[in-house]
């Protein structure tokens, strides 16, 4: 019998088969080429995916003392919102993070716009 978080997994897998992968040509952002291609955004932009993006990633860090989790803006925008929620409702809050690929010119040079900590201990991928 799976456990909930083996049931999450194989839901996820299942939407990211299902609408997020195809096959055929496909030229990467790199100039190579691919016969399939993973748009994990069409994904993590739903409402189910998110939730279950976010789930699975809480289990992945609940042994880890981490202050805030995050990663580059656009990708992890939708999943880290959903991480914020879930953990706060969980009762186990992580603050989030974007980092930005260049700073806003009228803004400060800060690249990473998030709640800071003192301990500074924080997942990004």
């Amino acid at each position: 019998m799976k456990n909930q978080i083996d049931q999450d997994r194989s839901e996820l897998f299942e939407l990211l088969k299902t609408q997020a992968f195809s096959r055929g040509k496909f030229i990467l952002s790199s100039g190579k080429e691919s016969s399939f291609y993973l748009d994990a955004r069409l994904v993590t932009l739903s409402a189910p995916g998110a939730y279950l993006t976010a789930r699975i990633m809480l289990d992945m860090i609940k042994d880890d003392r981490l202050d805030a989790i995050g990663g580059p803006t656009l990708g992890a925008d939708p999943m880290v919102g959903a991480i914020a929620s879930l953990s706060h409702q969980a009762g186990r809050p992580v603050n989030t993070f974007i980092i930005r690929k260049q700073p806003r010119p009228m803004a400060s040079s800060n690249r990473s716009k998030a709640p800071c900590s003192k301990r500074g201990q924080c997942c990004h991928h």
